[in-house]
């Protein structure tokens, strides 16, 4: 998991939910101008940036995940574990957008352009979600399964398909009509689903 992958994962997070990485723990707080915030005990830090000068704190103190270890590296950068207290939200709750679902076949690998969101924020492949093809190269109906990661469970499948060239042209012989300023092609509204209320499981993960 990179740096961006790891902060949006994080922003996915609920509040009081524990970081940690090697000698030290922290309250994720939530995201403000698009940093993470964290409190905790904290005993000495080095600024954002500037020189590696390591300053004696001991206190309790709220900063960003962009403050610096003697390394040099961000907290963000040295956190690989988390500890939170939610039940995994099911895909099938969240908003999908694809950009395109037929193609010419060519010989080459084809794959559709994905974009899901929840609640207004985009869940990025590899923090919260895995994409796998199949079939998406010969003249057939190619598969995608979108499964859910982390904080997200569950499995959309959507289906596009690889045709000939003259199949794509007997099937359009007339220009097709642009579509209206409320209509974008390929969009699917995936409706949301019930989420069981269960008891809160504590969940432990790795995210290096």
């Amino acid at each position: 998991m990179d740096i961006e992958e790891k902060q949006q994962y994080i922003s996915t997070l609920p509040a009081g939910s524990l970081l940690y990485f090697n000698g030290h723990t922290m309250a994720y707080l939530g995201m403000d101008k698009n940093k993470n915030f964290v409190v905790s005990d904290l005993g000495t830090v080095v600024d954002e940036v500037g020189d590696i000068a390591i300053k004696n704190v001991y206190a309790v103190t709220v900063n960003s995940l962009d403050v610096r270890r003697g390394d040099g590296l961000t907290w963000l950068n040295h956190i690989n574990g988390v500890i939170s207290f939610l039940d995994p939200i099911n895909l099938s709750a969240c908003h999908v957008t694809v950009e395109n679902e037929n193609f010419i076949y060519d010989g080459t690998e084809k794959k559709l352009k994905v974009r899901i969101t929840y609640e207004g924020k985009e869940i990025y492949e590899g923090a919260n979600s895995h994409v796998k093809y199949s079939n998406n190269i010969n003249i057939e109906t190619a598969i995608i399964e979108i499964s859910g990661v982390n904080n997200f469970e569950g499995t959309i499948t959507k289906n596009f398909v690889i045709e000939k060239e003259s199949e794509k042209q007997e099937e359009n012989p007339d220009k097709e009509d642009a579509p209206s300023k409320d209509e974008k092609p390929g969009e699917e509204k995936i409706q949301a689903a019930q989420i069981n209320q269960v008891n809160k499981k504590i969940r432990v993960e790795k995210i290096n």
